[in-house]
C-alpha cells in the first residue's frame, strides 16, 4: 500500500474530516413527524453527564451524541421527554449557532411538503428530536455554539499560523508548535489551565464504544458526510479534492521526481540481495525521511485544527451558553439539558465545574 493511503493516513482524513464537518453541521429545525418515546434509564445510561452548575446549584445534563445516530436521536429525545413530563426541565441548548440553524430552516423553506418528509427522514437527528420535545412542551431553546462565522475564521488562521510556524524553525515556528503541542496534552489530560478537554468523572471508552450506539453507527456514517454534500457541496468538494491529493501523492511525486518512490512503495528487494545496496539504501532512507515529514506536517496542521478552533474554543462558548441557562430566573430544580458532539462533552462539563 503506498504511503498516500496507508491506515494511518485514512484515519487521519477520516478523524479532520469528521470533526471539521462537526463544525458546520446543521440540526434541523423543524422536525415531521417525530415519535417521542419515555425517558431513558439513569442508572447505567452511557453518554450522559449529570452534574450541579456550581454557581446556581441548577441540575445539568449533558447528552453525548454522534450525530445522525438512531441510538443518540433516542437518547436525547427520551431525555427531554422525560424531564418535560415531569415538570423538570428548564430549558435545551443545542451545538447549534443561529446561522447554522436559520440554514436548516432556509433549505426547508425551500421544498414541496413531500420533499420536507423525506429530507427529514434521512436527515434524522439527535437536535431535531430534542427540538421537538421542547417545542411541544413550549421550553426555550437555546443555541449555544459560537457562530460559525468566528470559527470558519479561527480555522483558517491556525492552518496559516502552523504552516507558517513550519516554515520558520529558526524564529521560534517549531518553539511554538512545542508549546502547542504541550498545552494539547495538558488539554486532553486536564492538567492545563487552558480550555480543556477533559474532566473527572467524564465520558469514557465505555460510552464512545457502547453496543446500541456501535451498531448503529453505519447510519451516521452514511448520513453525515450526505448531508454536508447537500447543505455546504462546495466544502464537501474541498474535502474531497484533501482526500485525492493523500491519496494520489505518490503518483504526482513520480510526475514530478522521476524514479523517486515513497518508502511504502520500495519493494522488499530494493536492498538487493546481492549486496548493491548503496544507491537503495540511500534512496530508502530519502523516502523514509520524506514520509516522517509529511506526517509531521499532517500532525501539526490537523492537531492545532483540531484541539483549537473546532474542540477547545467551541467548548469554552458551549459552557457559557450552559452557564447563562443555568443563571436565568426561575425554579432552582429544573435541569437545562445541553445536546452536544460526544467530544465536546468532557471539556464542557470541566469548564463548567472549575468555575
Amino acid at each position: 500500500m503506498t504511503f498516500g493511503m496507508t491506515f494511518g493516513n485514512i484515519v487521519g482524513i477520516i478523524t479532520v474530516i469528521t470533526t471539521i464537518s462537526d463544525a458546520f453541521y446543521v440540526p434541523e429545525a423543524s422536525p415531521v413527524g417525530r415519535r417521542v418515546s419515555t425517558q431513558a434509564s439513569v442508572d447505567g445510561e452511557s453518554q450522559v453527564l449529570r452534574f450541579i452548575e456550581p454557581k446556581s446549584g441548577r441540575p445539568v445534563v449533558l447528552v453525548g451524541a454522534m450525530h445522525y445516530n438512531p441510538q443518540s436521536i433516542s437518547l436525547s429525545e427520551d431525555i427531554v421527554k422525560g424531564l418535560a413530563e415531569s415538570r423538570s426541565l428548564e430549558a435545551v441548548v443545542l451545538e447549534s449557532c443561529s446561522t447554522r440553524w436559520e440554514k436548516g430552516e432556509e433549505l426547508r423553506a425551500q421544498m414541496t411538503e413531500s420533499e420536507e418528509a423525506l429530507y427529514s427522514a434521512v436527515f434524522e437527528n439527535e437536535m431535531q428530536a430534542a427540538a421537538a420535545v421542547a417545542e411541544q412542551y413550549d421550553r426555550p431553546i437555546i443555541l449555544g455554539d459560537q457562530p460559525i462565522e468566528i470559527t470558519d475564521k479561527r480555522i483558517k488562521q491556525s492552518v496559516v499560523a502552523t504552516l507558517k510556524d513550519l516554515t520558520s524553525p529558526l524564529n521560534g515556528g517549531w518553539s511554538r508548535i512545542a508549546d502547542d503541542t504541550k498545552i494539547a496534552l495538558g488539554v486532553l489530560t486536564g492538567t492545563s489551565p487552558e480550555p480543556r478537554l477533559s474532566c473527572e468523572a467524564g465520558l469514557t471508552l465505555r460510552d464512545f464504544f457502547d453496543f446500541s450506539l456501535v451498531i448503529s453507527s453505519p447510519v451516521s456514517m452514511l448520513r453525515y458526510p450526505l448531508s454536508i454534500f447537500v447543505r455546504y457541496p462546495v466544502f464537501a468538494l474541498n474535502l474531497v479534492v484533501l482526500l485525492l491529493a493523500v491519496t494520489f501523492l505518490p503518483e504526482f511525486s513520480h510526475a514530478v521526481l522521476p524514479g523517486f518512490e515513497f518508502a511504502d512503495n520500495l519493494a522488499p528487494d530494493a536492498v538487493s540481495e546481492s549486496g548493491v545496496a548503496g544507491e537503495s539504501v540511500a534512496q530508502y532512507a530519502l523516502s523514509v525521511v520524506s514520509s516522517l515529514a509529511i506526517s509531521a506536517i499532517e500532525t501539526a496542521v490537523f492537531g492545532r485544527i483540531l484541539l483549537n478552533p473546532i474542540l477547545a474554543e467551541r467548548n469554552v462558548a458551549l459552557a457559557d451558553s450552559i452557564v447563562e441557562a443555568c443563571s436565568k430566573p426561575g425554579a432552582d430544580e429544573r435541569t437545562v439539558v445541553a445536546i452536544l458532539g460526544m467530544a465536546h462533552c468532557n471539556g464542557v462539563k470541566g469548564l463548567i465545574e472549575a468555575r
